[in-house]
């Protein structure tokens, strides 16, 4: 599988501010099959994938709440009789901002400090990015390999997930998004705010929330 990168700023040592979207995965097994496929094969494959199909997008972390979303949305929008070989899963994750942490003291070589902290802020969000590249990579292969989805899209997203899975979905303009639910409390909720609750009020699709058992 390759991917290619959808959007990507400059990243400045310190701090690590701006918005980056990658697209991780992009595998397409229609594509694959109809140019092996023979003639007539061939015409019934490219019919096939000239319809139009669904488009789901499932947002995904390393939490079980997600997993639970994403096991949902495998079982009932792809491995039924109803799914096409043309609809899309399109898995966002979005990972925060790492901290910069800066050791502001009096006395000492600040510039020092500075240079350190600029080398721990790059180490985290290369070793945050690889994990966030892994996660994606695992459920798209599990999507193809479980669940036979044809058509996989996996997008690495960095910054606030309310706010950037949110731009991201009304780019894609997708037919449904999946999200898994945290589970907070009320006073919770009200104080932190819930990324379930932030995208189905400001994404224009549908939003399926799934809770777990």
């Amino acid at each position: 599988m390759t991917g290619s990168i959808d959007h990507e700023s400059a990243v400045a040592p310190v701090p690590i501010l701006d918005s980056l979207a990658e697209e991780v995965v992009s595998h397409n097994k229609t594509a694959a099959a109809t140019a092996t496929a023979t003639t007539a094969t061939a015409a019934t494959t490219a019919e096939e994938a000239a319809a139009p199909g669904r488009v789901v997008a499932c947002a995904i972390d390393s939490s079980e709440n997600a997993k639970a979303a994403f096991d949902w949305c495998l079982a009932n929008l792809f491995a039924t009789p109803g799914s096409q070989i043309n609809d899309q899963l399109v898995l966002i994750n979005c990972r925060p901002f790492q901290n910069n942490p800066v050791d502001y003291t009096i006395s000492g070589d600040y510039s020092s400090s500075l240079s350190m902290s600029r080398e721990w802020v790059e180490a985290l969000e290369a070793n945050a990015r690889a994990a966030a590249h892994d996660l994606l990579k695992a459920f798209a292969a599990e999507a193809m390999d479980k669940a036979n989805v044809h058509r996989v899209r996996a997008i690495a997203l960095r910054g606030d997930p309310r706010e950037e899975i949110t731009l991201k979905v009304e780019e894609l303009r997708p037919d449904l998004l999946v999200v898994g639910s945290r589970g907070m409390g009320t006073v919770k909720r009200l104080f932190l705010g819930s990324v379930s609750d932030h995208l189905m009020h400001h994404v224009s699709c549908p939003v399926t929330v799934i809770k777990m058992k």
